[in-house]
């Protein structure tokens, strides 16, 4: 099973097209990492828990159970080896009966409806509340919030993703569509919601928009979107360590001529990215490519686009393209072709989201029902000249959920509304989110041997995005494979030792929304030119300087100031 975790939407070519995850951090990202993760948006990680025995204790701590390994790393999530004991964290129905409205993203079918829906149901009883769920498909989202918000009539709960091609949100905000929950949620007044005063305070800090704290966040990975390859072939081929950009060169080259599989077809490739991305995401972090962004000592801003490391790292893809290590239809491969050809057994390197990689239902276990031997492994890129790269850290949160405005008049409805926020986020091994996660056991979901439990058709059905926006990725757990969660913990760390972050995240720049996307477009083709050679690498001068003059500089300028504003508040 795979996470539930959102595509990422960051550009692999260094645009300005930032906002804010899983992001979602967030403009566009046409890399492997944004192909691979889009059609992984329905499947739910292995990250199963335990119906919880009656007289469980409110308020136990996960972190205290047998075989939880707890990371002393931040943002590095616990390791589950065994199902954690049951726990409760909530002692009290959180809703006084009346409605809530939400408004939420899917990335699912529509749920079965209420009459016959016992999740859904059981859902309403447990919190309290009638659950009026507006769900919306991601492909329709940004129309519906731009029309709900014209209405003026805002649902109590709004579930938001900021972005730079949404730059109505930041506009709400400012005109004070939703309350601020600055002086409950970043003040001591936060422990009469154990759950939300369970989160780590850098996702507080995180979701803050000019300083103040107006929803609750959707946690995900920092460290998220793992490199990992085909180290068995790598070893076949006589590349057992990787030691620097030079050697990574020739394997993936020899991955896509040197027939690793031994089947005498030429049906293997080095890499096989969606959409023309190219690897960038990849091939960036071994040329430690900045994130988007790199914040000079003066405060002054540059992009990525206008790095040596960038023009490094671009000149590396256009050789590498040129020496055949990429499926010969990259610029056109869908998400679907791409990860078929991964699970296929033909793709020997590229990256996604923890969970679509570990687990049960991962790449790493999906290819050995095609390939027994394969062993799909994650690396930290070396650096290109050796050492190790770089790793690209996100703030922790796609998306948070707001309470509007209108809703919040009344004190008691705003803590009303909090308390029903404060059950939908309970921590792993607790009844609550066993609840929240597998519904109603023998219905929506099966108990496995190993322990946990697996989900139902029915339970899917019923399910659906009911409770999207409060769900997270927040542990490793994998039924059946216990040293595969500390495995995943482990490289977790790895990756969080050399990350680097998006110095703009959570910063909205006005120019950036009006033409973030328009010039992510135009990077994205000028450096599938170059790649391709219709245009040599010379072009890059001219895009930086197009990319500049059709709002690069201004957009520079917004981030700058809003940085010198943050850091003097």
């Amino acid at each position: 099973m795979r996470s539930s975790q959102s595509p990422k939407t960051e550009s692999a070519f260094g645009s300005g097209a930032v906002s804010r995850r899983r992001v979602l951090a967030a403009s566009l990202k046409t890399s492997t990492a944004a192909a691979l993760s889009l059609p992984l948006a329905n499947r739910v990680a292995a990250q199963a828990t335990p119906q919880a025995t009656p007289g469980a204790t409110p308020g136990a701590t996960p972190g205290a159970s047998a075989g939880a390994v707890v990371s002393s790393v931040e943002g590095v999530p616990t390791a589950y080896t065994q199902y954690p004991e049951p726990f409760t964290t909530v002692s009290e129905t959180p809703g006084g009966g009346g409605a809530v409205r939400v408004l939420a993203l899917s990335y699912s079918p529509p749920p079965t409806p209420r009459e016959d829906n016992q999740y859904w149901q059981e859902l309403e009883t447990r919190l309290g509340v009638t659950w009026e769920a507006d769900l919306v498909p991601i492909d329709s989202y940004g129309e519906r919030i731009s029309t709900t918000f014209a209405g003026g009539d805002l649902p109590d709960l709004f579930y938001l993703l900021p972005s730079a091609t949404r730059p109505v949100i930041y506009e709400a905000i400012e005109q004070g569509a939703f309350a601020d929950l600055t002086d409950i949620l970043g003040s001591d007044q936060i422990n009469e919601f154990p759950n939300l005063a369970a989160y780590p305070s850098y996702l507080w800090d995180a979701v803050r928009v000019n300083g103040r704290i107006w929803g609750v966040p959707k946690p995900v990975l920092r460290n998220n979107d793992p490199t990992y390859y085909r180290r068995d072939w790598g070893n076949a081929l006589g590349f057992e360590t990787l030691a620097d950009s030079q050697i990574v060169h020739d394997m993936l080259v020899a991955m896509s001529t040197n027939d690793p599989d031994g089947n005498g077809a030429a049906d293997t490739y080095g890499l096989a990215p969606f959409g023309g991305g190219w690897g960038a995401f990849i091939i960036n972090q071994m040329f430690g490519v900045p994130y988007l962004w790199r914040l000079n000592d003066d405060g002054t801003l540059a992009n990525a686009i206008e790095t040596d490391e960038y023009r490094q790292s671009l000149e590396y893809i256009v050789r590498l393209n040129a020496d055949g290590a990429y499926h010969p239809d990259t610029v056109n491969l869908n998400v679907t072709q791409a990860e078929e050809l991964m699970l296929g057994g033909r793709t020997g390197m590229a990256t996604n989201g923890f969970a679509a990689i570990f687990g049960n239902g991962g790449y790493r276990q999906e290819v050995k029902a095609v390939v027994p031997a394969a062993d799909l492994h994650p690396i930290i890129m070396p650096g290109a000249t050796g050492g190790k790269g770089i790793t690209y850290q996100t703030p922790g949160f796609f998306g948070f959920t707001a309470i509007s405005a209108q809703a919040a008049q009344d004190d008691a409805r705003l803590r009303e509304l909090l308390r029903v926020m404060n059950y939908l986020v309970a921590p792993f091994g607790s009844e609550e989110n066993t609840f929240l996660n597998y519904g109603i056991p023998g219905v929506h979901s099966e108990e496995l041997p190993d322990g946990g439990f697996e989900r139902t058709e029915q339970g899917t059905a019923d399910r659906s995005a009911l409770v999207y926006p409060f769900l997270s990725e927040n542990y490793f757990y994998y039924s059946g494979l216990p040293d595969e969660a500390t495995f995943a913990q482990q490289y977790n760390e790895q990756m969080a030792a050399v990350a680097v972050a998006n110095p703009t995240a959570g910063l909205f720049s006005p120019t950036n929304g009006e033409q973030g996307a328009e010039l992510t477009q135009y990077l994205a083709d000028t450096y599938t030119s170059i790649v391709t050679g219709r245009e040599p690498i010379t072009a890059l001068d001219t895009m930086i300087s197009e990319w500049k003059s059709r709002g690069g500089d201004q957009i520079r300028q917004e981030y700058q100031d809003a940085i010198a504003q943050r850091e003097s508040s």
